[in-house]
């Protein structure tokens, strides 16, 4: 009976190597990546948040052009303080005035470069938060694919290794087999189990991430299964460069920052001269109430004369309202530790932008030719592993399998057989999914979509 089970187990593992994935009844739902990459480019709230803060800055360069508010005072002048009578000194009035500042030409279309300026690099800023956005679906969709792969190679290869338990627990039966066998590949079973456990938590934690960047809820479903495409690189690594010196959001965005401090440089420089203060003012004044003085004969009780002076009041003298007009200057008389100070901020703002920009650049061209070197290490492995490694993997453990049924191999390089063809064929799926994750990072380096 344990010679009847051996050989059915060993014909159902040879069976089982023939086919390269386990047949399915159906074939799944395709996961769309194009429909994941525009809904999150809709819903996520990083590109929302970029999108309104874009928004924000284009509502600067009008305010930056416009003047200043003019300013308007009431008050009154010249109120005599014992009696507070409107009527009693010439100067007192009330005073209605209106005073505004006025730049000199050049100010405002500056402020309002300053401005543009500005916007025009969160412009570029928020390109780039939707083209990171981009990127991170492509390689979370590159994930999932990559461990479904692994989960898809690690259940048939535990597949595998429950008929190799059999038939170690067979030929140990039979007095063919040893029992150290017998424990091994329950031990390496107990392996592959465990693969798949972190595989399986991997899957939860990428459907989690791509759920995140969509702004779907955490445990909502992927309704399909992801699939690689074919798409290969065809541009040169100096092609590349170029076209991420024309394209590249961040390089556009210090750009703009550029120009935006060598316009700010400008208006600190023109902070010399005085802006002009024109006020206007008018004054209303109460009629006079005046008094006139004359001699009078005064008759005491007595009997007795004597000349008094007495005051009548005039009501009829009336006092013209006043205006006037002033211009008015700012002196920069501390220019030394003011307006010296912000030209040179403003220098030094230009040349650390230059600076930033010829960092960033020289920081593409690494990645880009860093990446491209990746990619010629993946195609290799790709054809190392789908034309060499697994092919010839697959044929030593059909060899491994035919020994050892004869019983010329032992069960240890039956094992060793199947672990080197399980492998090869995980880092295969790797590197074909790696080759895919590449192209987003180049996609996104270069500023457009190439594919």
């Amino acid at each position: 009976m344990a010679g009847i089970v051996l050989a059915g187990s060993i014909l159902y593992v040879g069976a089982a190597l023939a086919q390269d994935r386990p047949s399915a009844p159906k074939a799944p739902a395709v996961l769309d990546l194009d429909q994941l990459i525009q809904e999150a480019l809709q819903a996520n709230p990083d590109i929302t948040a970029s999108q309104k803060k874009r928004d924000a800055l284009w509502e600067r360069p009008a305010q930056a052009k416009a003047w200043d508010d003019p300013r308007l005072e009431f008050g009154v002048r010249n109120v005599p303080a014992d009696d507070a009578d409107f009527s009693k000194i010439d100067m007192t009035m009330k005073e209605i005035s209106l005073s505004q500042s006025i730049p000199l030409p050049g100010i405002t279309s500056l402020r309002e470069k300053i401005a543009i300026q500005e916007a025009k690099s969160a412009d570029m800023m928020h390109e780039y938060t939707r083209l990171q956005i981009t990127r991170e679906v492509k390689k979370s969709y590159f994930e999932l694919y990559l461990v479904n792969r692994h989960i898809g190679t690690a259940e048939k290869n535990k597949g595998l290794l429950r008929q190799f338990v059999e038939i170690a627990q067979a030929k140990y039966a039979v007095g063919k087999g040893m029992q150290q066998d017998v424990l091994k590949a329950q031990v390496e079973l107990s392996k592959f189990i465990e693969r798949l456990i972190q595989f399986k938590q991997q899957k939860e934690t990428i459907i989690a991430e791509l759920n995140r960047l969509l702004a779907r809820e955490d445990s909502t479903p992927l309704l399909g299964q992801p699939v690689l495409p074919e798409h290969k690189i065809t541009q040169s690594a100096t092609e590349l460069v170029d076209a991420a010196k024309a394209g590249n959001p961040g390089l556009l965005s210090l750009q703009e920052m550029i120009g935006r401090n060598e316009a700010d440089y400008k208006l600190a420089k023109k902070s010399y001269v005085p802006e002009i203060m024109l006020t206007g003012a008018y004054g209303q004044r109460e009629n006079a109430h005046r008094t006139g003085a004359k001699p009078n004969v005064m008759t005491e009780s007595d009997g007795t004369s004597k000349l008094v002076t007495m005051r009548e009041l005039n009501q009829n003298t009336e006092r013209a309202d006043v205006f006037s007009i002033a211009v008015g200057i700012n002196v920069p008389i501390w220019f030394h530790s003011k307006q010296s100070r912000k030209v040179a901020e403003t220098y030094h703002m230009i040349e650390q932008s230059k600076a930033e920009y010829r960092a960033l650049a020289n920081e593409i061209r690494y990645k880009i030719r860093d990446l491209m070197a990746k990619q010629d290490r993946e195609t290799g492995l790709i054809e190392l592993y789908e034309h060499g490694i697994i092919p010839q993997a697959t044929q030593s453990l059909n060899s491994a399998i035919a020994g050892y049924q004869v019983g010329s191999v032992d069960f240890l390089t039956l094992l060793d057989s199947q672990i080197t063809l399980c492998n090869a064929e995980l880092q295969a799926s790797t590197a074909q999914a790696q080759y895919q994750m590449n192209l987003a990072d180049i996609e996104t380096i270069v500023g457009k979509k190439l594919f």
